[in-house]
Formats: structure tokens, C-alpha cells, sequence
């Protein structure tokens, strides 16, 4: 083989190479770009879907911060409402409570409509949004208004009877009553039964209209430490 032939096959290998070198070299640069192009889609698109989800959720929050202060205006006047009514309720059954025998029926009879007036008003506001607060305040509530509503009953019927005594001193008349039906009382003893139900009612009372205190201060976060409050 001559020099010249060896000669022109190392220059076209030669040439091949460098060919096939910068080839690859395009097509790795071309694919790189398409590649840093697909990823900055990718970003591009991810970025647009991760502010729109941002923005989703920040608006999720703001309805439901706005849902809740709206609840917590419903249930503050719902609060503040109830107790102010049931003050005004414990004011006037107490008031009844204290009436004396003395004092003539047409006076009796107004202070106890009165109470009837309180109940009604306190019932008609509060049953309808009693749903604005916890279920265990809520049966506090309640047995506070049945210990009120029990305070009056004792009051009436030991007023009652002692109208009996008076008008029929020593008639022998004897009472059963509905939670013990089986006992018969006379007059006199059914009197000291209603006067000692009114005092343990007394008694009763400020302890159920305290808890249920504890319990709104709870609700509004105002509740204090006794222990830290006296230090």
C-alpha cells in the first residue's frame, strides 16, 4: 500500500472521528436543551398548580375564620343573653320566695306572674340557641331552671297549706305527695316538708348558677387560676 493511500485513510478516519465527535456533541447539547426546557416546564406548571392550591387553601381558611367568627358572635349574645335573663329570673323567684304569709294574694299573684313572665321570656330566647352551646352547659342550664321552677312549686304549696291550717286549724287532713305517694303527711307536715325543700333549693342554686359561670368563662377564654390569682 502506498503513503499517499495510508496517507488519505488516516485523514478520512481522522475526519470521520472529528465528524462523529462534534455529531454526538449536538445531539447531547440538543438533548440537553430539550431536557433543561422539559424541566423548566415542569417547574413552570408545578409552580402555577402549588400557588393556585396556596391560593385555594388561604381562601378555605379566610370562609371558614369568617364561619367561625360569626358562631362565636351567635354564641357570645347567645351567652350573654341567657345569663342575663336567668339573673333576672333568680331575682324575681328569690324575691317570691321570700314573700310572707301576710302579705294579701292579690300582691302574691302578681309577683308570681311575674316569675311566670321571667320563665317564658327566658324559654323563648333560650331553647331555639341553646345549639350554641357545649351539651354539658346546656344540661346545667337546665337543671338550674327546673331547681327554680321546683323552688316555686315548694313556695306555692307551702302557702297553700298553710292557708288550709289557718282557715281549719286541727282538721285532721292528711296529704299524699307525687314522690312519695305512699306516705300520707299531714298539714303541718307537709308545710315543713315544702319549707325544708325551699331551703336546700337556696342552697342548691348558687352552686349550679356558679358552674354554670365557670363553664361561659371557659367559652371565652376568660376563666382565671383561683390558686393563680392568689398568689
Amino acid at each position: 500500500m502506498s503513503l499517499e493511500i495510508i496517507t488519505s485513510l488516516l485523514t478520512s478516519s481522522l475526519i470521520t472521528s472529528v465528524f462523529v465527535f462534534f455529531l454526538n456533541k449536538a445531539i447531547e447539547n440538543k438533548f440537553d436543551m430539550k431536557l433543561e426546557a422539559y424541566k423548566d416546564k415542569l417547574k413552570s406548571e408545578s409552580d402555577r398548580e402549588l400557588m393556585q392550591l396556596t391560593k385555594d387553601l388561604e381562601l378555605k381558611a379566610t370562609e371558614r375564620s369568617i364561619k367561625l367568627a360569626r358562631v362565636f358572635e351567635h354564641q357570645a349574645d347567645t351567652i350573654a343573653n341567657t345569663y342575663e335573663k336567668l339573673l333576672w329570673l333568680l331575682n324575681l323567684v328569690q324575691d317570691y320566695s321570700e314573700l310572707t304569709e301576710k302579705l294579701e294574694e292579690p300582691t302574691k299573684k302578681e309577683k308570681l306572674a311575674e316569675v311566670q313572665t321571667a320563665f317564658k321570656d327566658f324559654q323563648n330566647f333560650y331553647l331555639p340557641k341553646k345549639i350554641y352551646l357545649p351539651s354539658g352547659t346546656a344540661l346545667k342550664i337546665k337543671d338550674v331552671s327546673i331547681a327554680l321552677a321546683d323552688l316555686i312549686g315548694n313556695k306555692r304549696m307551702a302557702d297553700i297549706n298553710r292557708g288550709f291550717i289557718a282557715i281549719n286549724p286541727n282538721s285532721g287532713i292528711t296529704l299524699t305527695l307525687p314522690d312519695a305517694p305512699e306516705t300520707k303527711l299531714t298539714l303541718e307536715e307537709a308545710v315543713a316538708k315544702f319549707d325544708k325543700g325551699i331551703e336546700e333549693l337556696k342552697i342548691k342554686i348558687p352552686t349550679l348558677l356558679a358552674a354554670i359561670e365557670d363553664d361561659f368563662q371557659d367559652i371565652f377564654g376568660l376563666k382565671i387560676d383561683d390558686k393563680k390569682q392568689s398568689k
